[in-house]
Parts: structure tokens; C-alpha cells; sequence
């Protein structure tokens, strides 16, 4: 990544957003959440061969959300490795010189293959 870019990561509700609101008005950061956009890099991903968000897109939302949740969270963390890629491309073609970016799907694991 060739420009500044500050990735916030973590649960729904630990104050992701908040956090990232107040940084980016602080330091005139453009301020991207990539939760408002996880259906677009789903789709995305699912064109592109992600097997994990080829079955998400099958599933109806009770079959979503009343899986096991070892099982849903299993799931939800190859979501967000297939959906990197295209999150990752799309902050380096926001112009701007500072990015504040802030979502659950900023993974250890998708930070550590970042750095």
C-alpha cells in the first residue's frame, strides 16, 4: 500500500466506528468502513471463485444466522480472507493521502498478510 492507511479492526460493537469517526475528523483522514460495503466484496469475491462467499450468497438468512456459531464464525473468517483482496484494492484507489479505515474484516490474519 503506497499511501498512509490506518486499519482498525475487531467485534461488532468494541467501538470500531467510533473510534475511527473521531480519528479521521482529528486528522482530516478520509474515513472508510468496509462493513457498509461487505455485500459488494462478497459478490466480488463469489465472481472470483471464493468458495466461502460462493455459499454465503446461496444461503437464506435463517440459514445464515442459525448455524452453529463455531461454524458461523468459522465461515465468517474465510469471508473476510476471500473479500481482502478487493478491500485492499479498492482503499488504493480512494484518492486521498490518509485513510482511516475501520470493519470486522480486518482480521489478524488479514492485517499480518498487509505488513
Amino acid at each position: 500500500m503506497s499511501k498512509r492507511v490506518f486499519f482498525i479492526g475487531g467485534s461488532p460493537c468494541s467501538g470500531k466506528s467510533t473510534i475511527a469517526k473521531y480519528l479521521s475528523k482529528e486528522y482530516q483522514a478520509y474515513y472508510y468502513k468496509v462493513d457498509d460495503f461487505l455485500e459488494k466484496f462478497i459478490i466480488i469475491a463469489a465472481k472470483n471463485g471464493g468458495r466461502a462467499c460462493q455459499n454465503y450468497l446461496m444461503m437464506s438468512p435463517d440459514e445464515i444466522w442459525m448455524r452453529e456459531p463455531l461454524t458461523q464464525c468459522e465461515e465468517e473468517f474465510l469471508i473476510y480472507d476471500e473479500i481482502a483482496p478487493y478491500v485492499l484494492d479498492y482503499l488504493n484507489q480512494i484518492e486521498a493521502d490518509f485513510i482511516i479505515t475501520e470493519g470486522t474484516a480486518y482480521t489478524p490474519k488479514v492485517i499480518k498478510n498487509i505488513i
